[in-house]
């Protein structure tokens, strides 16, 4: 895990993704599970969040619940957490672009309006101009710089 700088975050706001192994705002920053265990939670769990300047502290985009049990150790907690974490990100991830499209859907819906009319050469050059502007605008979305994996 690494803290990333106020400059970095600031260039890619609102595009960095983070799983945290606790359920947000609980247990900012390390040992998550051994303070889970140890303050006798009932549950514990993963959360994917935006990250920004402060630890762990992002917009909450899923969060994923798990029940410690009386027997865990930190060890067997880590684990379980780990394959919920390993179903979540995806999921995660699915939303952002989920709710991305629907932000945008309108626009898709346009487009394909405007091609199911009759076009002259000049509004058919213009809207695939806007479609490819769109288009350009997912693929900077999608740019691996964009998101940190953990």
């Amino acid at each position: 895990m690494k803290i990333l700088s106020p400059d970095f975050i600031k260039k890619f706001k609102g595009k960095i993704l983070n799983i945290h192994p606790s359920l947000l705002p609980k247990y900012k920053g390390l040992n998550t599970h051994a303070r889970a265990i140890k303050n006798k939670d009932k549950y514990s769990g993963c959360t994917v969040h935006l990250v920004n300047a402060k630890l762990d502290s992002g917009k909450i985009i899923l969060q994923k619940k798990i029940k410690i049990f009386k027997k865990d150790t930190v060890y067997k907690l880590k684990k379980r957490v780990q394959k919920q974490e390993y179903k979540l990100y995806p999921k995660a991830i699915s939303k952002l672009f989920f709710n991305l499209w629907k932000k945008n859907q309108f626009l898709f819906l346009h487009f394909q309006h405007c091609l199911s009319r009759e076009q002259n050469f000049y509004q058919l050059k213009f809207h695939i101009f806007f479609l490819l502007c769109l288009l350009q605008h997912l693929l900077d979305l999608l740019h691996p710089l964009n998101f940190c994996f953990p």
